[in-house]
């Protein structure tokens, strides 16, 4: 039986629905009753690329991707036994650090931490089902909305997200809110502001943006 793999040297491995690429690679195996060596967890380390599907992707290209990947210094992905297919195994965690870049059809997230817990979805897919990103974090989704914050909470199930820094920062379009702690509720079209905060929004139409002169509206509260 296998306990550990190990390679070096602009490494790439691949099956029919994943791509993972780095400077190094290490795979370590457990054994189970189905198989004396199955797949526990794997690590790559320097110039990571890893890809949930037919590598369909350009990590260079800023926003969404067809294809789900992560990009980092170092990433770690934990397995077990799956419970779709007798003898497979379903990732369960992964962890990047180091300039990480997440993406998807819907969003894309940059931060210098990421946490991603896996598990199967009500379609029995493998889906995220929590995620932390921390360190100069950056949300962006296709339907217009931008986020900056120190750390990002999501509950993907509940499709939730918690922002909180020094400096938090939401917008869209012309408007944007600033405060050091909200979340972000997609079911409800709702995001709520705890703490002080502000409001801000150029407007850009009537007589004075025909001037060339867009009204600015700004709120401020310090109580919410």
């Amino acid at each position: 039986e296998i306990e550990w793999a190990q390679f070096s040297g602009t490494v790439e491995a691949r099956d029919r629905l994943s791509f993972l690429s780095g400077d190094s690679l290490r795979a370590e195996f457990i054994r189970t009753p189905e198989q004396p060596s199955s797949l526990a967890k794997v690590t790559g380390r320097g110039h990571v690329l890893a890809v949930a599907g037919a590598r369909r992707i350009d990590p260079n290209l800023v926003g969404p991707a067809q294809d789900s990947f992560v990009v980092g210094d170092s990433l770690e992905v934990s397995f077990k036994p799956s419970t779709a297919k007798a003898g497979d195994v379903d990732p369960t965690f992964a962890l990047a650090t180091g300039n990480v870049r997440a993406a998807n059809r819907d969003a894309e997230i940059r931060a210098q931490r990421f946490e991603v817990g896996l598990t199967r979805d009500d379609k029995n897919r493998v889906a995220a089902s929590n995620l932390q990103a921390i360190g100069s974090v950056v949300f962006t989704r296709r339907v217009g909305i931008a986020a900056r914050a120190d750390e990002l909470k999501a509950d993907a199930t509940g499709k939730t997200a918690e922002l909180t820094g020094r400096s938090v920062a939401v917008s869209r379009g012309a408007s944007k809110i600033l405060g050091t702690q909200m979340r972000m509720e997609e079911d409800e079209g709702r995001l709520l502001v705890f703490g002080p905060g502000s409001f801000l929004h150029d407007q850009e139409s009537g007589e004075d943006a025909k001037a060339g002169e867009p009204t600015k509206v700004r709120a401020t509260w310090t109580k919410s």
